[in-house]
């Protein structure tokens, strides 16, 4: 930016909050796939062996040209729902369950919703409620191998806050289908039957799943500390973080969160940054997990 000469914009507290949350929102949405690479998956991945796209054949699935699944949320709901019978079929027919990788599945809505003559609907998303959806978590049996942070079983992968970007919903569509069949021997033994969604539990679902992403996972204060002294953070704000002599005392604020965090390395960087040259400290690189534990440890002052 400086050397753009660009001015440093001003930004308050909640104008940082409000851009990380629409960052976060922004990866609720898919962007476009590609249907030539769709086509070709469609072919590839072996879904024109069951299923026809307007044709007038019969076949053992069926036919997709008039698919109803122009939201991600509703295709979401259709492939978990028809999974076990898809899963039966292959079987008997020898075919290898395919799974689908980055933005394949993206790539195979999109052209199946370009060959669709089935209903559209005005909005590509359905109206959804995170306090249903999380009672749908238990109704439906997700938690009996699945964790929300510290609720939950271990069976399966936690499904609350973590380091990693949080899928959108044609991932984490595909990510439910590549996973379908071990999900599914799990809970035959564990005797829990293979629950059914509709459209609008499938919004609420994904949508308590997407709350409790956007809340932040906890850090280990130990790590964090360890982080604070590697970055140099001491060498300005004291060995406790209790403040030193070029920066001030951390542990005055009542709380630490990324928002806040973006919003005082915003304000206050470039002075830091003109402060660390001078001392030929180097500006710091953390990663995701080192910035949870480095707040963890600001949050223990």
């Amino acid at each position: 930016m400086k050397d753009a000469q660009l001015g440093l914009p001003h930004i308050t507290e909640q104008d940082a909050l409000d851009l990380l949350s629409y960052l976060y929102v922004v990866r609720y949405m898919d962007v476009p796939g590609n249907i030539n690479k769709g086509a070709q998956l469609y072919d590839s991945k072996g879904c024109v062996q069951c299923h026809t796209l307007n044709e007038d054949r019969k076949t053992l699935g069926p036919d997709l040209g008039q698919l109803s699944a122009e939201t991600p949320i509703v295709w979401a709901q259709r492939m978990w729902n028809h999974g076990q019978a898809m899963e039966s079929i292959m079987a008997e027919k020898h075919v290898v369950w395919p799974t689908f990788r980055n933005q394949e599945m993206l790539d195979l809505l999109a052209f199946l919703q370009k060959s669709s003559s089935g209903t559209r609907r005005e909005a590509g998303l359905l109206p959804a409620t995170p306090s249903q959806g999380k009672a749908l978590f238990t109704e439906k049996g997700c938690s009996s191998c699945h964790a929300v942070g510290s609720e939950g079983a271990r069976t399966g992968p936690d499904l609350g806050p973590r380091g990693e970007t949080t899928p959108s919903i044609v991932e984490f569509a595909g990510l439910m289908w590549n996973h379908s069949p071990q999900m599914w021997t799990q809970m035959e033994k564990k005797g829990i039957s293979r629950p059914q969604f509709e459209e609008r539990e499938m919004a609420d679902l994904i949508a308590y799943l997407y709350l409790v992403r956007y809340l932040e996972p906890v850090g280990r204060v130990d790590v964090g500390t360890e982080v604070f002294h590697e970055k140099h953070c001491s060498n300005c704000h004291g060995a406790n973080g209790h403040g030193g002599r070029e920066g001030p005392n951390l542990a005055r604020r009542q709380s630490y969160y990324a928002a806040e965090l973006a919003y005082t390395i915003w304000s206050h960087g470039p002075e830091m940054y003109r402060r660390m040259r001078e001392k030929n400290i180097p500006w710091p690189s953390l990663n995701e997990k080192e910035i949870v534990d480095l707040i963890a440890f600001l949050n223990s002052l």
